[in-house]
């Protein structure tokens, strides 16, 4: 492996040396040395858990280290907030959206950096001019800057996320997994962007799982592992299996591969013709002219027990609202849902559940997760009602013996069953999620973006995980913008587009560019 020059003092924009930090009982960095050159696009990368969104919120002053240093431009700093930070001309692009949902898209890109008249009052018209201007260059040029950011998808919310920091004027840009929730189109909007950022002479940090983009945007890569750094390498003269070997070791790098590949089809596979009795049988959950518009409009589809049916579609095709109005998030405006041919309304999640409808959502800070409360407490968190003693008092005896059985099924990488989730690394809560919706032991689940955000080798064990559903008999909604993932893993296929079904098609023989050219309304789907 060719490991890169160290470069001149001249050419260095970061110097990190010996940065510790610690959660509770977990080291997530371990005296980490990082060197970033002057103007290049600086890649991240490791498996979750690994420190990189830890670094990435010191550098940003979100979190303070334990010991080390942190040199910028030549100049030892302190960065003892978000604010110092970015005073300093460091801007982040976190994984999970820190914006205000109540204030508005413009309020929240001027937060902050606030201008006010000779009166005290704000500038709103110099505020939403400023913010259509930042908008437009991340390709939200559509979006009124007034608009309330609650009612925004994760994707645009990500996009507002990279305005702001675009809003600083940041010497150093660090993006963690910025292409987490957009569509490929709008990646291919951002990696322009960085482009020209570059050129313009900003310094950028890529934290991305997804190799491909790494290897495409990147001059240099480090990678961390448990806490260290496993290596430094020119992008140019190393491979991806390379990098896989660093950031899992040379076993650990085979087995995520096996697995990764044992989630493709086989050339040639077929999917096994349905019997007809299969045919007869009545499905598990079925959805007839379900409407919710704008959202979604007329959407009809089925699923049996031990069946994975994938929803595919672009940003705004609607497939994130229509498992939230049948898991009783949202209610329909009209259409049926049908569970075991019956009908049913929901008018909560709790409704839905206490029927074995159970809903994995979108955003696991906002919607799935309580962040401060520990492991044990998340799991168990919709079904409280099942652990109650007499007097109504909570059997922690059982929700302690639950939640170790769920950390030892899944994996999950924590100090104690009582770690706040917060303190987790993004692939192992997306894993305590995914424990969470099991204890409710459900008939149907629905999986909205399971795997956003993590690793190779946390993707392999939620892939895992989502065939074993379909294998113990319960019936599976896969929400995913990965349309590779949704091909991979689904018996059939509904495409949408724009909020209507435009297809439906076998997952033997699916691949990404079919999906895509269905989903994007091309003629051929070839």
């Amino acid at each position: 492996m060719a490991q890169t020059v160290t470069p001149s003092i001249s050419e260095i924009a970061l110097a990190v040396r010996g940065l510790r930090k610690r959660f509770g009982g977990v080291e997530a960095l371990r005296g980490v040395d990082v060197t970033v050159r002057a103007g290049e696009c600086h890649g991240l990368v490791g498996a979750n858990g690994a420190g990189k969104s830890t670094l990435a919120k010191i550098l940003a002053g979100v979190l303070r280290p334990d010991a080390g240093e942190i040199e910028l431009f030549g100049r030892r700093m302190a960065l003892p907030s978000p604010h110092a930070a970015e005073a300093a001309g460091i801007g982040l692009v976190p994984q999970e959206p820190m914006l205000c949902p109540n204030l508005s898209v413009a309020e929240n890109l001027a937060l902050g950096r606030e201008r006010t008249t000779f009166w005290g009052t704000l500038r709103r018209r110099h505020e939403e001019a400023a913010a259509r201007d930042l908008l437009s260059r991340v390709g939200l040029s559509h979006l009124d800057p007034a608009t309330p950011v609650e009612v925004l998808n994760v994707a645009d919310r990500q996009l507002v996320e990279v305005a702001r920091a675009l809003g600083a004027d940041a010497r150093l840009l660090i993006l963690d997994e910025p292409t987490s929730a957009i569509t490929a189109a709008e990646a291919e909007n951002l990696f322009s962007l960085m482009r020209s950022l570059q050129e313009r002479g900003v310094t950028l940090i890529y934290v991305s799982h997804r190799l491909a983009e790494v290897f495409a945007l990147c001059d240099t890569i480090t990678v961390l592992r448990d806490g260290q750094v496993a290596g430094v390498f020119t992008a140019a003269e190393i491979t991806p299996t390379q990098v896989i070997e660093a950031m899992a070791g040379e076993a650990g790098a085979r087995a995520i591969t096996a697995e990764v590949e044992a989630a493709r089809p086989a050339a040639g596979w077929e999917a096994p013709t349905p019997s007809a009795q299969e045919l007869q049988e009545t499905p598990t959950l079925e959805v007839r002219g379900l409407s919710r518009r704008p959202h979604f409009e007329d959407v009809s589809f089925s699923v049996r027990a031990g069946e994975i049916l994938g929803l595919a579609g672009l940003v705004g095709a609607g497939r994130s609202e229509i498992v939230r109005a049948i898991a009783g998030v949202d209610r329909p405006k009209a259409g049926l849902i049908l569970l075991d041919g019956q009908p049913v309304r929901f008018s909560s999640p709790a409704e839905a559940i206490a029927r074995g409808v159970v809903l994995l959502p979108e955003d696991r800070q906002t919607q799935g997760l309580v962040p401060q409360l520990g492991v044990r407490a998340n799991v168990s968190l919709s079904i409280l009602r099942r652990l109650l003693r007499a007097l109504g008092l909570l059997n922690v005896g059982q929700e302690k013996v639950l939640a170790e059985d769920f950390i030892a099924r899944l994996a999950i990488h924590c100090a104690s069953p009582d770690q706040p989730v917060a303190e987790l690394s993004g692939g192992n809560q997306q894993k305590v999620m995914a424990a969470r919706t099991l204890a409710c032991k459900p008939r149907v689940v629905l999986l909205d973006e399971p795997t956003r955000g993590v690793d190779v080798s946390a993707k392999a064990d939620l892939h895992r995980l989502i065939r074993e559903l379909a294998d113990q008999g319960m019936a599976v909604v896969l929400v995913s913008s990965e349309l590779q993932e949704v091909a991979a893993l689904s018996d059939r296929i509904v495409v949408l587009r724009e909020g209507r079904v435009v297809a439906e098609v076998p997952g033997a023989g699916a691949t990404e560019k079919s999906l895509l050219a269905l989903a994007a309304g091309q003629t051929e789907a070839a």
